[in-house]
């Protein structure tokens, strides 16, 4: 008789072993599929919000370049009383101005908030055409923010055609030399050289989704300084004249400001269009910070800040803070007055 006899050195997989292998398997497979694909998102997150936000980024760059040649041209002059000279006086034939934008900017162009400056410099810009290609012309020029649509910037064939968008928005203000009128202290009529001319023709977009543009002219980077100069945001080179109630009206007479520190907060479209979800034309609630971060006062200018990244952060809102610290190349700052 023969019988056949496995060694004890043969051996096999049993079907419970199989089962768990391949279940371990999966389960490895799914984890390395997992984390691919959160390497993917994140990347694609950070890339878009790269390509997001780069509209913005070149918008501050370009404003930081552009108030970098604001002039003021100040000289000294006589002050003359009953035709007599009485004293030495600073004295200018154009205007700076920065301060609220709901101060400066009509509500019928946009529903303005934080910053607004308004300022002149050699741009060369005009629109008669025995004009053009002169480098040095002097222009108005100036930029704030505000909530509105956009039919007054589309293309004419596009109106009525497209849908009226309404959204945050950075704005330039450009006015032809032809149109600029050189100031005096008896021709100077308040603010009419920049709202007269706040109309769309002179107004361009430079950025969407812009809630916060902040100017702050300032004198010294001391913390402890910087807020002095222009305590509630407000620098005006006729301020003597024209609002003589500012605490720095005296200092800023015919001045431009040594410094500007620019700070500008952006939203991603993503997440405005879902704050704004069916409220086309309004702010989104999540959106009005004026009573968490009001700046009104440079002082608080750290505080009222991380107030409002706290909030857009608590609302889950992506967003990007842009600052910098622009350095006026023709301010001759100076307290001095006679």
């Amino acid at each position: 008789m023969r019988c056949e006899c496995k060694s004890a050195d043969s051996k096999a997989f049993s079907l419970v072993e199989l089962l768990i292998s391949m279940a371990i398997l999966s389960l490895m497979i799914l984890m390395v599929s997992f984390m691919l694909g959160e390497v993917e998102k994140g990347w694609s997150r950070v890339r878009g919000g790269s390509i997001e936000f780069r509209d913005a980024r070149n918008a501050f760059e370009t404003i930081a370049n552009r108030i970098s040649q604001a002039r003021i041209d100040t000289y000294w002059d006589y002050e003359m009383d009953g035709g007599l000279p009485v004293q030495y006086r600073k004295s200018s034939h154009l205007h700076f101005v920065a301060g609220p934008a709901e101060d400066l900017v009509p509500d019928s162009l946009v529903e303005a908030s934080g910053s607004a400056i308004f300022f002149e410099a050699p741009f060369g810009i005009s629109r008669q055409q025995d004009l053009k290609g002169l480098a040095s012309l002097l222009n108005g020029w100036g930029y704030f923010a505000g909530f509105s649509g956009d039919v007054e910037w589309q293309p004419l064939f596009a109106r009525g055609a497209v849908a009226d968008r309404y959204r945050f928005r950075l704005f330039e203000y450009h006015l032809p030399t032809e149109e600029l009128v050189l100031h005096s202290e008896d021709t100077v009529v308040e603010y009419d050289w920049i709202t007269n001319h706040l109309v769309s023709e002179n107004v361009s977009v430079l950025a969407e989704n812009i809630i916060l543009f902040l100017i702050h002219p300032v004198d010294s980077t001391e913390p402890e300084e910087a807020h002095k100069l222009a305590e509630q945001y407000r620098f005006d080179s006729r301020a003597y004249s024209l609002a003589p109630e500012l605490s720095n009206a005296a200092r800023t007479q015919h001045e431009i400001p040594p410094m500007i520190k620019m700070t500008m907060v952006a939203v991603s479209e993503g997440d405005f269009g879902r704050l704004q979800g069916g409220r086309a034309n309004r702010i989104p609630v999540e959106l009005q910070f004026e009573e968490i971060a009001p700046f009104e006062k440079a002082a608080d200018f750290e505080k009222d800040l991380h107030a409002l990244e706290e909030h857009l952060q608590e609302e889950r809102v992506d967003y990007r803070v842009f600052s910098t610290v622009i350095s006026l190349r023709a301010s001759k700052w100076t307290d001095v007055n006679f």
